[in-house]
C-alpha cells in the first residue's frame, strides 16, 4: 500500500500579523447557492423565501428587504459575519450600533452546504461579491493592528488598554490572524473584563 501518512511542512512565508477586534454579536451567515440568497444563523440555514420575523434575528428581515439588491453575492459563495441585534450590548450609542453586518471571513461552499477555501484575509472579503465591492450595507469588523512581531501575551495586554480606550468602550476579545493559524485573545467572558486565559 502507497500512503503518505505524515503531511507535508508548509515552508514559512513573510506575512504580517493582523488583528481585529471580534464582535461580541451573533453569527450570521449569508451565501449563494444555485443563484439563490441563503442566510445562516446559529441553528437555522433559511432561503430567503424562509425568512421571517419569527425565525430570523432582530431587524434581519428589515435589513435583507431593504438591501437585497446590493447583496449581489458570487454563486458559490458565502461571507461570514456577526450581527448586531440585542437592545442590551456594550456598543449601543457608539460609532457601530447602527452597522448592523460586520464580516470577517469568506469561503466557497458546495452543493451539500461543505465549506471551501475558508479565507479570514480583510483584503480578500470583497471577492465574493459580483462587482468585487463590499456593498455600502456592510462593514468589515475593525481593524486594530498590524504587525511583523511576534505578539505575547503582555503585548496583547498592553494593546487592549490601549484600544479600549481609544474606541471608548469595552472590548470583548481580539482575534490574531496569521498566515498559518486563527487565534483569539479573550477579555471579556460574561459580561465581565477578566484576564486572558488558555483553556
Amino acid at each position: 500500500m502507497k500512503k503518505t501518512l505524515y503531511p507535508k511542512t508548509k515552508r514559512i512565508t513573510e506575512s504580517k500579523i493582523v488583528i481585529t477586534e471580534k464582535l461580541d454579536w451573533s453569527n450570521l451567515w449569508i451565501f449563494n447557492l444555485w443563484w439563490e440568497l441563503i442566510i445562516a444563523q446559529r441553528n437555522n440555514v433559511l432561503r430567503l423565501s424562509e425568512l421571517n420575523s419569527k425565525n430570523a434575528y432582530k431587524w434581519l428581515v428589515g435589513w435583507i428587504e431593504e438591501n437585497k439588491e446590493e447583496l449581489k453575492i458570487c454563486d458559490w459563495s458565502w461571507v461570514f459575519g456577526e450581527w448586531i441585534w440585542m437592545w442590551k450590548i456594550w456598543y449601543w450609542d457608539t460609532e457601530i450600533s447602527n452597522k448592523r453586518f460586520h464580516i470577517f471571513a469568506k469561503a466557497n461552499i458546495d452543493k451539500d452546504y461543505e465549506i471551501r477555501n475558508l479565507n479570514y484575509n480583510l483584503d480578500f472579503l470583497q471577492y465574493p461579491f459580483e462587482d468585487q465591492q463590499i456593498p455600502e450595507c456592510i462593514w468589515v469588523v475593525p481593524w486594530v493592528i498590524e504587525t511583523d512581531n511576534w505578539v505575547s501575551i503582555d503585548y496583547l495586554d498592553d494593546l487592549y488598554d490601549r484600544y479600549k480606550k481609544l474606541v471608548w468602550r469595552r472590548v470583548e476579545w481580539f482575534i490574531i490572524n496569521t498566515s498559518w493559524n486563527i487565534t483569539k485573545y479573550v477579555r471579556c467572558k460574561n459580561w465581565k473584563e477578566t484576564q486572558h486565559t488558555f483553556n
